[in-house]
């Protein structure tokens, strides 16, 4: 649990704060969605991307980030030894892109900069490609 000092502001609850496994590695914020959130919207025959509760997901992740930019905060979890400042964000939401083509995927998601957007199916092929190497 993240502790906010400004009034009126809860504390921020992230699923997983993952540590650096090595020196080369950074910190990163990791949310679990449920499988089986529809995550694409389609407009019209000539507009498809994420709906709504990709927004929301990264919205709730970017909030997590900027905790770490505040240096009353970074100073209180430095005393306790975790430095994090600009942690890598990610999801895990979805089973899968619905109608989107390769190339309207890699769309929708640059629109997020280095939020990490990966569906459950796309995890558990990673896992196969693991198990098989």
């Amino acid at each position: 649990m993240l502790e906010r000092i400004e009034e009126g502001k809860g504390p921020l609850i992230p699923d997983f704060i993952l540590e650096p496994v090595s020196s080369s590695d950074f910190w990163k914020i990791l949310e679990l969605k449920r499988p089986n959130e529809k995550i694409v919207r389609i407009f019209n025959d000539n507009r498809k991307g994420f709906n709504s509760k990709i927004l929301e997901v990264v919205q709730q992740l970017r909030e997590y980030r900027d905790y770490f930019e505040n240096p009353v905060y970074r100073r209180r979890l430095s005393d306790i030894g975790i430095t994090v400042f600009r942690p890598q964000l990610s999801v895990i939401i979805g089973r899968d892109y619905g109608q989107l083509t390769i190339e309207e995927i890699i769309k929708a998601k640059a629109d997020f900069g280095n939020i990490e957007i990966t569906t459950y199916e796309e995890l558990i092929e990673k896992a196969r490609q693991m198990i098989w190497l």
